[in-house]
């Protein structure tokens, strides 16, 4: 990070270089680029049939698994004298939320869970996400809005609750056409951009002025002492 044009210069000097440099390296790129882009021109008509088929042929890329907004209120049992205590603890802190008293505050001051500071709220998490299996049956089979038993695990003791559950569902062809339609011009960019750069290979050589000087004294090789 520089503060000035004089910092700026200092450090590209120091590297050999200089900001003046710089600029027409940049603006040679920035024409080259844009000429580039002249000799690859595609065609911009994408088909519907085209779109269709990409549809078809990628179905996975538009699946979304179910997922869930959910809070939380965690135990380590490592923090208790025995399994019983952090049990006894963590069923205190449910019952406190059956009494009425907010579930955030309860996560807020006694939870030891990931997000206790932000009152135990879990945002939008994907079914098989979680690499507890416990919390993740739990939280896809519980009745929104409803608290867990205790979840118990050999660390950790948990209580959830959901929030709000989105079933799994596909993104429908009429929302995904417009991303189709710029993955395939996308596709075809890279595609001709390549062709043509393999073109331009075959067709224009590439030397140096040393071409002609005998392999030994353009590639000299080490000396070895004996």
């Amino acid at each position: 990070e520089v503060r000035s044009r004089r910092e700026l210069e200092d450090k590209l000097l120091a590297a050999g270089m200089s900001l003046e440099a710089r600029k027409r390296e940049w603006i040679d790129q920035a024409l080259a680029a844009d000429w580039l882009r002249q000799q690859i021109r595609t065609s911009t008509a994408i088909s519907h049939e085209e779109l269709l088929n990409y549809y078809h042929e990628h179905m996975a890329e538009f699946e979304r698994p179910a997922r869930v907004r959910w809070e939380q209120l965690m135990v380590r049992v490592s923090s208790y004298a025995s399994r019983d205590e952090a049990r006894a603890a963590l069923a205190s802190m449910g019952n406190e939320v059956l009494r009425g008293v907010p579930f955030a505050e309860v996560a807020k001051a006694k939870s030891e869970g990931p997000t206790a500071t932000q009152g135990g709220l879990r945002d939008w998490t994907s079914q098989g996400s979680l690499t507890s299996a416990v919390l993740d049956r739990a939280l896809f089979t519980l009745p929104v809005g409803e608290l867990s038993p205790i979840l118990e695990e050999d660390k950790v003791m948990h209580i959830v609750r959901v929030i709000e559950r989105q079933e799994a569902q596909r993104t429908p062809f009429t929302e995904a056409q417009v991303q189709i339609r710029e993955k395939i011009r996308k596709q075809r960019e890279a595609a001709a951009r390549e062709a043509y750069l393999a073109k331009l290979r075959r067709e224009i050589p590439v030397w140096t002025a040393f071409d002609n000087e005998p392999a030994d004294l353009a590639h000299p090789q080490p000396l070895l002492w004996r």
